[in-house]
């Protein structure tokens, strides 16, 4: 039997200028397209987390949509234990700042060398961080992109 070899138009390269348009559109997709893919992929990650718990509870004669609803109830009633936990953490760590506060306060203090001692280590590194902080609330000035060209 002979096989008939068919000439096809294009050797199966894509142009470069299609490659990039389509790699840019994907690009455009992903970044606006970000508020509905995050919870999307949350929500498979989460049917591939429970989906094992479904399945054991379906061994043990739960119809179907019971096991769901109790998998996903038990899911979130752990997320949102754990959120509650950690906020009252949160609450509790923002209510002890100030006296945190004043123990860091005391404790710079003693830090520091006593009036005409030479400059040691800890003012070095308050100068550093002063210079970091200064450096941090300056605009960043824009660089152009190189494939920009200024004509």
């Amino acid at each position: 039997m002979d096989l008939i070899r068919y000439k096809q138009p294009h050797s199966g390269n894509a142009p470069p200028l299609l490659l990039a348009l389509v790699i840019g559109l994907i690009i455009a997709v992903l970044y606006f397209g970000g508020e509905l893919f995050v919870p999307l992929a949350v929500a498979v990650l989460l049917s591939f987390v429970l989906t094992p718990l479904v399945a054991f509870l379906r061994k043990l004669r739960v119809p179907r949509v019971p096991a769901v609803i109790l998998v996903v109830a038990i899911a979130f009633s752990t997320i949102f234990s754990i959120g509650a936990i950690m906020g009252a953490q949160l609450a509790d760590l923002a209510g002890q700042l100030p006296k945190y506060e004043s123990t860091l306060r005391q404790k710079i203090r003693d830090l520091r060398p006593q009036p005409g001692a030479p400059a040691g280590v800890f003012e070095r590194a308050t100068d550093a961080l002063e210079k970091l902080g200064e450096e941090l609330d300056r605009e960043p000035q824009r660089k152009t992109p190189p494939w920009v060209f200024n004509l």
